[in-house]
C-alpha cells in the first residue's frame, strides 16, 4: 500500500497481487503506443490485459508464418516429426474434451469456493480449461468496456446478451483448433501448460 491505499488496476479495479502465482499481477503499459516507455507515458495495469502491441507487427500471420518456417529449419521437422505432432494434437484434444466435461473438483480443485474464494479461483485457472476460456471472454469484454467508455449497466447487458453465447463458441473453436495455436501449430492450454491460450483477432480492423 502507498499512503494507505492499495494500488489497483485501472481496467478491472482490483488490487494488484505481488506474490508468485497471484491472479492480478501488475504490468507496465504504454498509454500511447507511438511514444516510448517514458515515465509520463506508462501506467500499471494487470498483466492479463497487456499484450504485444500490434503496431510492432503489421501482419501477425506473416510474422508467425516466418517464425514457424525458421523453427522448421532450426529443428529439421521432417514428415515423420510432423505426423508425431498430429498424433499429439489428437491426444491433446481428447484430454481437453475430458477436462471441459468435468467439474472443478474432478479436475483437481481442492479449495472451497465459499471459505477460500481466491484460492478456489486460482486453482480453477490452473486446472480448468472452461474457466480459463470463459475468463478470457470476461477480460476481453472488460477491456472493450473500458476502451469504449461503457457504463456498468451497458457492460452487464452485453455480458448477459452476448457473453454466454460467445463463451460456448470459443470452447468449440478451441476444440476445432485441437488445442493448438492457430499460427505456430504449437500446443496451447492451461497457464501451466507449454503455452497458455490467448484470444487474438485475425483482422485487427474488426
Amino acid at each position: 500500500p502507498v499512503g494507505g491505499k492499495v494500488p489497483c488496476c485501472r481496467i478491472n479495479g482490483r488490487p494488484f497481487t505481488f506474490v508468485v502465482g497471484g491472479d492480478n499481477p501488475p504490468s507496465i503499459n504504454r498509454k500511447h503506443n507511438a511514444l516510448d516507455h517514458i515515465v509520463d507515458n506508462i501506467e500499471f495495469i494487470a498483466s492479463r490485459y497487456n499484450s504485444q502491441q500490434h503496431e510492432a507487427v503489421p501482419d501477425i500471420k506473416v510474422a508467425f508464418t516466418d517464425m514457424f518456417r525458421r523453427m522448421r529449419w532450426t529443428f529439421g521437422l521432417d514428415p515423420n516429426v510432423m505426423r508425431d505432432l498430429e498424433r499429439e494434437a489428437t491426444k491433446r484434444t481428447e484430454k481437453a474434451k475430458l477436462n471441459l466435461s468435468r467439474s472443478p473438483r474432478k479436475n483437481g480443485v481442492t479449495a472451497d469456493a465459499q471459505s477460500n474464494r481466491a484460492g478456489y479461483d486460482k486453482q480453477r485457472s490452473e486446472k480448468c480449461l472452461k474457466h480459463v476460456i470463459y475468463n478470457s471472454v470476461s477480460i476481453k469484454i472488460d477491456t472493450d468496456a473500458s476502451i469504449n467508455g461503457w457504463t456498468k449497466e451497458q457492460k452487464k447487458a452485453f455480458k448477459k446478451t452476448y457473453g454466454e453465447e460467445f463463451k460456448e463458441k470459443l470452447v468449440a473453436k478451441y476444440l476445432e483448433q485441437r488445442a493448438t495455436c492457430y499460427y505456430s501449430r504449437l500446443p496451447i492450454g492451461l497457464p501451466n501448460d507449454y503455452s497458455r491460450l490467448s484470444l487474438e483477432r485475425k483482422n485487427n480492423n474488426r
